[in-house]
């Protein structure tokens, strides 16, 4: 299905806030590919044929890849109700032919209540209002609604009420590195319990973060945790899609030249629209934290400067029952 939600972004949505707000969706080759990947259905004759891949989606990118714009364009698609986003027959080919969601019910997750109306949300207020559809849409402050009625948006910063958690459809999760606290760890798996209420909307969920800081416990951190155990085996998940872009371990830090060559590496096609020389002159700065200018721009795991020690070296020092 990925196909038909990249052209249907593409012909009816445009950038949000920033620098092409408004603008016709340019989007890049790495971008394209996750969609396709992320709306891949079983074929025609499998025993679930139509039916999504992947009900568990995961996205990690460095700092300014338009992460947060990627996650708004998905939610958009999501919400219209001609949007090809479902699989609802099959062509003469046996390729899957597309359609809306019935009702639909879009919870998007920040990690603070400023932040739930700033992030995925604000973005996809900003993008819908400057839309070719916006029509279809009652765009407010706190939801987005069909202008029948039959489908909605929110911004939460708390984990979907009884009330509405049920309807879940798609649910989106902005900025997981910084989800550490126990509400926000509770919202996580509440999202994720809600996906198999609603078989026939074939309801998933799509987390977007920049590499976590190792030892703080977040979400991110946790997801990838879980996707490296998938990954060796030792856990069985066919539905979960798990995707992380770094900069790899030989580039030599200690040269302009290196930095570069890593700052490339993590960014992919970003590079292309990126001022990759001010990314690069961060690391002249002597009172710059390197740790963090790594994370953020390397998409590496490294632990912040600022912590008094390393908390994963101490996890695995650690004796049990030792005071």
């Amino acid at each position: 299905m990925g196909g038909q939600v990249v052209a249907w972004i593409k012909e009816n949505l445009c950038h949000g806030p920033g620098d092409l707000r408004g603008e016709p969706v340019r989007m890049d080759t790495e971008k394209e590919a996750l969609i396709w990947r992320m709306f891949e259905v079983w074929p025609r004759g499998h025993l679930e044929a139509g039916r999504r891949r992947f009900k568990r989606v995961a996205i990690s990118l460095r700092k300014g890849s338009s992460k947060t714009e990627l996650l708004a364009w998905i939610a958009a698609a999501e919400l219209h109700a001609d949007a090809p986003v479902r699989c609802v027959g099959w062509d003469g080919h046996d390729n899957p032919i597309g359609g809306g969601v019935t009702d639909p019910y879009i919870p998007l997750l920040a990690y603070t209540e400023e932040q739930s109306e700033e992030l995925a949300y604000g973005a996809l207020r900003v993008i819908l209002g400057y839309s070719r559809v916006a029509h279809d849409f009652d765009i407010g402050i706190e939801r987005i609604m069909r202008v029948g009625g039959d489908g909605k948006a929110v911004a939460l910063a708390t984990a979907p009420d009884a009330r509405d958690g049920a309807r879940t459809t798609f649910v989106g999760q902005d900025e997981t590195h910084r989800w550490t606290l126990p509400r926000l760890k509770m919202a996580h798996r509440v999202s994720l319990a809600n996906i198999p209420k609603r078989k026939l909307a074939d309801a998933w969920s799509l987390e977007i973060t920049t590499a976590p800081a190792p030892g703080e416990g977040s979400v991110a951190e946790d997801t990838m945790d879980y996707a490296r155990q998938v990954a060796d085996g030792k856990i069985k998940d066919a539905r979960l899609f798990f995707f992380h872009r770094q900069a790899s371990d030989h580039h030599d830090l200690s040269t302009p030249e290196g930095i570069r060559a890593a700052v490339l590496e993590a960014s992919g096609p970003v590079a292309e629209w990126s001022d990759i020389d001010g990314i690069c002159e961060q690391w002249r700065d002597p009172t710059a934290d390197r740790a963090y200018l790594e994370r953020v721009w390397l998409n590496r795991l490294v632990r912040s400067a600022d912590r008094a020690f390393e908390a994963t070296k101490w996890a695995d020092l650690k004796r049990e029952g030792y005071p």
